[in-house]
């Protein structure tokens, strides 16, 4: 094939990419910036190569999934066909595919084949079979005891979800521990009289968004499960509040932000919020502090991507501070999840190295309390108890510290938390920013997903970045359930807690059965001599 360039066009704005297929044998393609025509004559008569390494694994007793990988084509690939028996059942651009609707105990055969613009097929890739889940099958995960199959619970399945509402929409993200088809019931009332949504398959990661909901209002949901094996049982019972109809909301920070070294650059990475609503992000850089907004330093990034390069940085020794700021299409700007990165010289080679800023506990000369700090959800202030405080994982959690409480000389408000679980530890760093009406330095932070305890430790410098103040306690995050009305935490978690108070109990038996031993033996000595 060959392009002969019949045209140029300049000044225009738009870049696109247009096809006109006049015949098989002659195609057109505009393919622009400063918009060039080209021509392009031929014909194309190859096709894209055969779909290799095809699995098929049967998922329940109606459901098998298929996967492949990519073929390629010499023009352009179109997508895929699929075929059960023989019979093409499906066409799709993905590489995977979920046969649903099926027959228990049957087994099935398959292959898939490629495609191109022009319909080139290619040939058939391997065949393979495999057979559907008998009905009785006990679901992936379950393990083998001395009584039988334990069967996970209906109410454990859940391993972590996301509630994320807007305005008249909501988006629930959660995972599952094995595969599961999932219904969600919503409503205004528990009776969820406005409807359900429904899966058509089992999937392990699930993702709903419900729509035409009111502004401002309250919502009760519950998440059913049918197991592969056809049982069905509530996985999940909760609440959540749609946002006001003026959207001063800012979004949540970004997460897992970290950092590494590729020759004299600074590579950054790190995960957006998923609200629905999210626009892009804003990176800035400084060398003298955490940047507070976004005009504060330099812009090492601007768009919706999750990686950003600052180049030509890891040349010399230094520290660099990076601030990511978070926008949604209104406008609303983030706190600011933040990272410090020092550059020290080893062996003549600049080395970068992420370390988190280190407060001094004992300097607090503002006097700053964790009472002072607000926690909210869903509206709702949340009760600060020696220094801990419960929150829902599953939801966005805002903190607050009232403007009149701190000095007007304030700078910057630096938290750092730290998940104590040490199988999947992670270190959340972000800003407090003042909002818009001057009345709090605040931040929205995404819902945590799963359950897990995070000291917490707020720090507090003055414009000559001396530390002012500082504060710590810990976040208990427990995915809690509804019931009839009553907030119930995660039976996990109950379960620790029964068993901490049962230790504590056996602790404070021993303890006093030693002390009265000691003073009966004591009188027996005395009583001797």
């Amino acid at each position: 094939m060959k392009c002969i360039s019949v045209m140029s066009i300049s000044r225009c704005t738009a870049f696109f990419l247009l096809i006109v297929t006049f015949s098989l044998s002659s195609i057109f393609c505009v393919h622009a910036e400063d918009f060039s025509v080209e021509m392009t004559v031929g014909s194309d008569v190859a096709p894209p190569t055969i779909p290799s390494n095809v699995s098929a694994t049967p998922i329940a007793t109606t459901q098998i999934n298929l996967s492949w990988n990519a073929s390629v084509d010499d023009w352009q690939l179109a997508g895929y066909h699929v075929w059960r028996d023989g019979v093409r059942i499906a066409t799709t651009t993905a590489t995977t595919y979920m046969d649903t609707g099926l027959t228990a105990s049957t087994t099935y055969t398959y292959y898939v084949t490629a495609y191109d613009t022009v319909f080139n097929e290619s040939a058939s890739s391997t065949v393979v079979a495999t057979t559907t889940l008998r009905a009785a099958s006990p679901e992936e995960g379950d393990t083998a005891t001395t009584q039988g199959t334990r069967i996970i619970p209906m109410n454990d399945m859940i391993a972590s979800i996301v509630v994320l509402p807007t305005q008249k929409s909501v988006l629930m993200q959660y995972q599952t521990r094995t595969y599961v088809k999932a219904v969600v019931r919503i409503g205004e009332t528990p009776s969820y009289e406005i409807g359900s949504f429904a899966e058509y398959a089992y999937e392990m990661r699930h993702e709903t968004t419900i729509s035409d909901l009111k502004p401002n209002t309250h919502y009760y949901f519950s998440i059913e499960g049918e197991g592969r094996g056809g049982r069905r049982g509530v996985m999940y019972m909760g609440t959540f509040k749609t946002l006001p109809v003026d959207d001063i909301y800012p979004p949540g920070n970004v997460m897992a932000i970290s950092a590494y070294q590729d020759n004299g650059d600074i590579n950054l990475t790190w995960k957006n919020p998923h609200d629905v609503d999210f626009h892009k992000v804003r990176v800035m850089r400084s060398d003298v502090f955490y940047p507070s907004d976004v005009a504060d330093g330099y812009v090492v990034y601007e768009g919706d991507g999750e990686d950003a390069r600052d180049k030509d940085v890891a040349t010399k020794d230094g520290v660099y501070y990076y601030t990511i700021f978070s926008y949604d299409h209104t406008g609303n700007i983030s706190s600011g999840g933040v990272t410090r990165v020092v550059v020290r010289t080893r062996e003549g080679v600049p080395t970068v190295v992420v370390e988190e800023y280190e407060p001094n506990p004992e300097v607090n000369p503002v006097a700053l309390e964790f009472t002072d700090i607000t926690f909210m959800q869903d509206g709702a202030v949340l009760e600060v108890s020696g220094g801990n405080v419960y929150i829902d994982g599953s939801k966005q959690l805002t903190l607050s510290i009232p403007y009149e409480r701190l000095p007007e000389h304030l700078k910057t408000i630096l938290v750092v938390m730290r998940e104590s679980s040490a199988e999947n530890a992670r270190t959340l760093s972000f800003l407090l920013r003042i909002n818009s009406d001057k009345t709090a330095y605040t931040s929205t932070i995404a819902p945590f997903g799963v359950d897990g305890t995070y000291p917490i430790q707020i720090t507090v410098f003055d414009y000559k970045t001396q530390q002012i103040g500082y504060v710590g306690g810990v976040l208990i995050s427990d995915i809690e359930e509804v019931v009839g009305g009553i907030v119930a935490p995660g039976f996990d978690v109950f379960i620790k807690k029964v068993l901490f108070g049962m230790l504590l109990l056996i602790v404070l038996i021993l303890t006093a059965y030693l002390a009265h031993k000691s003073a009966r033996d004591t009188k027996t000595h005395y009583a001797h001599t």
